[in-house]
């Protein structure tokens, strides 16, 4: 039993081990992203400052060079403003598509962070567990060479009862053993209770 567990939490190590290669490559893809939506919105704010340098031509024009202005240059500035806000629309297009793909990416890394607790914490029960019975079977271990010491010393007394320090002895033995089998039985009795418990 203690080598299936033992098993059991070198799969859960090895799944582990994947879900951190998981979570580092989910951290890698989603700078590459961040990076990218940061170069967008650069070339937004550039986009937006060229145009905003040709919509304030006018801006320090007396009257005369505006009208002048209005009637030859201002068609071809115009047609540029509108190729920068088509480009500005597009970039700011890719830009919220990228966010959505790195929405993605966040709950993707939520999920597997949450997969690798779940693991985590399986890990940590059959630890417990496998401690418990590696406990179990030293504690079994000391009480079963405990009660042959104690049956060796109850058999030397047995052969000298006509003493009545010897008769002590055999009966101290007897009680305390009628004792270690009565506490044992009564675990037994409520480890099936707990169990029914549990069952109900």
């Amino acid at each position: 039993m203690k080598n299936i567990k033992l098993e059991q939490m070198e799969e859960l190590d090895a799944k582990i081990e994947k879900i951190n290669y998981d979570l580092s490559g989910l951290e890698s893809r989603k700078k590459e992203m961040e990076n990218s939506k940061f170069d967008k919105q650069q070339n937004i704010e550039k986009l937006e400052e060229e145009k905003r340098a040709i919509l304030a031509k006018t801006d320090k024009m007396n009257r005369l060079e505006k009208i002048i202005y209005i009637a030859f240059a201002s068609k071809n500035d115009l047609k540029q403003v509108d190729l920068l806000n088509a480009k500005i629309t597009e970039l700011r297009n890719e830009k919220d598509s990228i966010q959505g793909k790195i929405d993605i990416q966040n709950k993707l890394y939520a999920d597997t962070i949450k997969e690798k607790d779940n693991y985590i914490e399986q890990r940590r029960q059959l630890y417990v567990e496998n401690t418990k019975i590696h406990v179990q079977e030293k504690e079994d271990t000391v009480k079963t060479t405990h009660v042959q010491d104690l049956a060796r010393i109850h058999k030397i007394a047995k052969q000298y009862e006509s003493s009545e320090i010897m008769q002590k002895v055999s009966q101290t033995i007897e009680k305390y053993i009628n004792k270690i089998f009565e506490n044992t039985k009564e675990n037994e009795k409520n480890e099936v209770d707990k169990e029914e418990e549990a069952e109900a």
